[in-house]
């Protein structure tokens, strides 16, 4: 068997490059399946992206926006939809509509994952989200369902910060690294773009700190109030969880 003249020469090069381009795309696209993969709903009932339980409990139900597989939400016997993220196309109002056709109770909470220009106001949305879902599955013995728009950033500070006011046994990093990480929380989505994983570990994650320490220091759920948030300040919450 001869080797091809000029393999190792100038056109030897052309073809390593040919050979590593291909390989790159393989190993891209092995990537990018094991990221769908891992953004999957764990709900058997649900085709909506990144659906999962939150916590010990099936009361409480977190995921991407359900767009085209709303439905599912009323099959499952879903009885509030908290929409947690900001207007942007319309598509707020047109889920709350599509809500109200299922004779399910829609919430719409405007939380931002960037350009927060209050970071106070951001503090006591999410005590209105946290208190919202309580008052859902504890005075109502209903069921909520709350996402953002791909359900990982503001979606998982929120289901990371109700579990740890829910679960004593909880601790923040742990959490922080199942709850919000393994969902795609910042850079625990290896395809996220740097600009965004820095815009949520600016925004988002100081916040996360911020109710881990409270609640260290005895925050409960019975004294969750939105007065808590005045002495927000996200530049002393700055020393944050890494996903690994």
């Amino acid at each position: 068997n001869s080797v091809e003249p000029g393999y190792f020469g100038s056109g030897g090069s052309m073809k390593l490059h040919v050979v590593l381009s291909i390989l790159f795309t393989l190993i891209s696209n092995s990537n990018v399946w094991a990221q769908q993969n891992s953004l999957k709903s764990s709900i058997k009932e649900l085709d909506i992206r990144n659906a999962h339980y939150v916590g010990k409990t099936s009361q409480v139900i977190r995921g991407q926006a359900p767009q085209t597989n709303i439905h599912q939400l009323a099959d499952l016997e879903v009885t509030d939809v908290l929409i947690f993220k900001n207007e942007t196309k319309n598509e707020v109002q047109v889920e709350l509509e599509q809500l109200k056709e299922l004779n399910i109770k829609g919430h719409h909470i405007p939380f931002l994952w960037k350009d927060i220009k209050n970071h106070k106001l951001a503090c006591r949305q999410m005590v209105q989200a946290i208190r919202l879902i309580e008052s859902v599955i504890t005075e109502e013995n209903g069921k909520i369902f709350f996402h953002c728009t791909v359900g990982e950033d503001r979606t998982g500070i929120l289901a990371g910060v109700w579990r740890l006011l829910n679960e004593k046994s909880s601790k923040a990093e742990s959490t922080f690294q199942r709850e919000m990480c393994q969902r795609g929380f910042a850079e625990g989505n290896p395809g996220k773009p740097e600009h965004v994983v820095s815009q949520v570990q600016e925004n988002l994650s100081p916040l996360y700190m911020f109710f881990a320490e409270q609640i260290d220091n005895g925050l409960t759920m019975n004294n969750l109030d939105e007065s808590l948030c005045n002495d927000y300040n996200p530049s002393v919450y700055q020393n944050i969880f890494q996903c690994h």
